[in-house]
């Protein structure tokens, strides 16, 4: 995913594109939209993660936006929609393995719709009636196309148009109690695989059986390389050795009523086949990002030992020390050696089988976590959470996403620079597996600005691998405005009185 945009959600009428760097810094002052746009990835993975009966999951233990009445901008325009936008990179083919999980990608590299193109945007479009919230509209930007689906009730068929020609003649729903970001298309017997079929049995008639096909023969009539029906004609003329392009062309021209339907129903099909491949690509980028709270995980001197074996750090963190406990010896050496270089520290988890302690040793002393100020059990979540994932990466067209609202609370000043620090050591860590993680923090430390900006100037992190987004209120609407670090790591562009 590169960019994410918002309208008329909550006090955010229209975001503009927010651009995902490595590392992302959200800047403003209280009640200024910046909560409403990091708990969107929270909410997301929760929707993705879930099987719905609408588009979205309002609220959960992480987050709580109340319900579609509750998110809309008071100040929404006409449409009464709210439009949540994504950017993301088309298949090019950067991962290897065969045994990544997330490479499903490729397969849809041939579709139409992604030849020739290197992004697409997809925007959806959320409305509301008694039933709660439905999705009212898609629209989608690839290449040459421009693409919308739509309907003005939850259970009209959806209006599909592609570069202004319409496709109303397949009537297609949408159905959801599906996990995914879109629902699922539900069309009568004329959908666009029979309609295919059906003109294509007409043709053959009572020689059906004398016909030599195979259903690869019939599939491969799928694959199209433009939407054009007189490039669609050449292309069957081409495919000799295809007996149901052969029949096409024989009996019929590129203008004949029956070669036009299977030419729609033949785009329809890749076009949904497109939005699937939208759907899981987006689905996965969700699934695959970390959200930590502003308020972490309050440790006791002593912590029952649940035995769980934990492969991942929870939005609290209140699983650190499972987590922990279910490293290997290899990953729990380079998890201490990460702590050591970022916050020179050193854990240790001791105790019998029922109560268990984390002990932090530092300076040569080591001490229960609860025995040495509060700033230390509000950042181990974080460290934690930042190896985690940043160990998890590998040369594939996904990154990891960790949002952390606040990461300074309860810390001095000089810890609060030294956040600086486990960021770049966690990208550094993810570079080397080949794929770098995105960070998107919340902050009201100028601390850590000015710490990042020092890394900057000392050439410790490139300035290109940097934003910023400034937050600001006015009259009940927020505006947010996309700056930077220089190479001198100085922030452009500071609004006049923001910090005052």
């Amino acid at each position: 995913m590169r960019a994410i945009r918002i309208k008329n959600f909550r006090s955010i009428l229209d975001s503009g594109d927010i651009k995902l760097n490595n590392i992302n810094l959200v800047l403003g002052k209280n009640s200024s939209g910046k909560s409403s746009f990091l708990r969107l990835f929270p909410m997301f993975k929760q929707t993705v993660r879930n099987e719905l009966r609408g588009p979205v999951l309002w609220f959960d233990d992480s987050y709580d936006f109340g319900n579609f009445s509750n998110a809309i901008s008071r100040y929404a325009t006409s449409d009464k929609n709210i439009m949540f936008g994504f950017t993301v990179d088309l298949p090019n083919k950067k991962c290897a393995s065969e045994k990544c999980s997330d490479c499903f990608i490729y397969q849809y590299s041939d579709n139409l719709f992604c030849k020739n193109a290197e992004q697409a945007s997809l925007d959806l479009y959320l409305s509301s009636d008694n039933n709660g919230t439905f999705l009212q509209k898609i629209k989608v930007k690839v290449g040459e196309y421009n693409i919308s689906l739509k309907i003005k009730n939850r259970n009209d068929n959806i209006d599909i148009s592609i570069n202004n020609i319409h496709y109303d003649h397949i009537l297609l729903k949408w159905r959801y109690n599906t996990k995914g970001i879109l629902p699922d298309f539900v069309g009568t017997s004329d959908n666009p695989s029979k309609t295919v079929s059906q003109i294509i049995n007409e043709y053959i008639g009572n020689n059906k059986e004398q016909f030599k096909y195979t259903e690869k023969d019939f599939r491969s009539l799928f694959f199209i390389k433009s939407s054009n029906s007189k490039d669609i004609y050449a292309q069957f003329k081409r495919k000799r050795n295809n007996n149901f392009a052969k029949l096409i062309t024989e009996s019929l021209d590129c203008n004949s009523p029956d070669f036009l339907k299977i030419c729609d129903a033949i785009i329809l099909l890749n076009l949904m086949e497109f939005l699937l491949f939208m759907d899981k690509s987006i689905s996965t980028d969700f699934s695959k990002s970390y959200y930590m709270t502003p308020l972490r995980y309050s440790f006791a001197r002593y912590i029952r030992n649940k035995e769980l074996s934990v492969d991942n750090i929870e939005p609290s963190g209140k699983n650190v020390m499972e987590y922990i406990m279910s490293l290997g010896e290899d990953e729990k050496q380079s998890y201490m050696s990460f702590l050591e270089q970022s916050l020179d520290i050193y854990i240790t988890v001791e105790g019998n089988d029922e109560n268990k302690s984390i002990f932090i040793q530092k300076d040569g002393e080591k001490d229960n976590i609860i025995d040495i100020g509060y700033g230390y059990s509000q950042i181990l979540p974080i460290a934690t959470m930042l190896w985690d994932v940043a160990n998890k990466q590998h040369k594939c067209e996904f990154s990891e996403i960790i949002v952390i609202e606040q990461p300074e609370i309860h810390l001095h000043p000089s810890m609060q620079s030294q956040l600086v620090n486990l960021f770049i050591n966690a990208i550094s860590i993810s570079k080397k597996h080949g794929n770098p993680i995105k960070l998107i923090l919340e902050t009201h430390s100028s601390y850590l600005v000015n710490q990042l900006g020092k890394c900057i100037r000392n050439k410790l992190i490139s300035s290109d691998t940097t934003s910023v987004y400034l937050f600001e209120k006015s009259k009940g609407i927020t505006d947010i405005t996309a700056t930077n670090y220089d190479e001198n790591g100085r922030i452009q562009r500071w609004p006049i009185g923001f910090l005052d």
